[in-house]
């Protein structure tokens, strides 16, 4: 599933994909999916019932995001007959021991999320026709975005993905450099930018991390603005631009 942006460097052409539906990482981890399903757990005894699939529940494909927005999971229809149809089906589908619960170990052992690959790619300028073999540099398969764009700073390529999980590479052998989870957690959907030698990393629920650039993951603060922020942040000479929902923030030095 591409949508990020390629980027060129001194060697390469880097270019990434996430796999359909957004999953970062070639082995997803069930742990999420299983906490947003049993968030419905009404009785609290640790499995779900088909009873219990009211309100804003279905599969989830990105439980980073609360039940409700419209890219949490699987669309249901409208109409109540055709809804609860849908729900019967899905509820009968992973309850395969016909029990009349999804429990932990059930649920982990059926999970299936999305198809493909996840990969950033570097690959080499020139060629023609099919070079996957002459021109591919490397390929990595860890912490891809969905949405955002990698970007590109001093041999080092960034990539932000769903869950504030911040993933440093080798631009030049494609190796890791760290991986770390943010404060600033639910899904991403604009672009890092880099300011001097900081990272600049905006959350979909509207807060902001600075990070130091380099070899070493060193987080230098955080701002929460308290809007949605879906646009990736703009710099001018001596300030910085955030579009929030309602309003546009301009960072900048006193005086600048």
């Amino acid at each position: 599933e591409t949508i990020a942006r390629p980027m060129a460097g001194k060697k390469f052409v880097f270019a990434s994909a996430s796999k359909l539906g957004g999953s970062a990482d070639l082995k997803t981890d069930p742990a999420p999916f299983w906490e947003a399903v049993i968030s419905f757990d009404a009785n609290g005894d640790g499995r779900l019932q088909r009873k219990e699939m009211t309100g804003h529940f279905t599969f989830p494909f990105r439980p980073q995001l609360p039940p409700g927005h419209p890219g949490y999971g699987l669309p249901l229809p409208k109409d109540p007959a055709k809804r609860k149809k849908r729900l019967d089906g899905m509820f009968s589908w992973m309850d395969k021991n016909r029990d009349g619960f999804w429990d932990k170990d059930e649920f982990i052992a059926n999970l299936t999320i999305g198809r493909g690959k996840p990969l950033l790619v570097a690959v080499k300028p020139g060629g023609s026709g099919n070079v996957t073999d002459s021109h591919l540099g490397w390929e990595f398969n860890k912490g891809i975005p969905e949405v955002p764009s990698p970007i590109l700073h001093e041999d080092r390529v960034y990539m932000i993905s769903n869950g504030g999980v911040l993933t440093c590479v080798d631009a030049s052998k494609g190796e890791m450099i760290y991986r770390r989870r943010l404060e600033g957690r639910g899904q991403y959907v604009s672009s890092p930018v880099v300011a001097g030698n900081d990272l600049i990393l905006a959350s979909e629920e509207g807060l902001v991390s600075i990070i130091r650039t380099g070899d070493e993951f060193k987080a230098i603060g955080r701002y929460d603005l308290g809007e949605t922020i879906e646009v990736t942040p703009a710099l001018g000479k001596d300030t910085l631009f955030l579009r929030s929902k309602n309003f546009l923030w301009a960072f900048g030095k006193p005086g600048s």
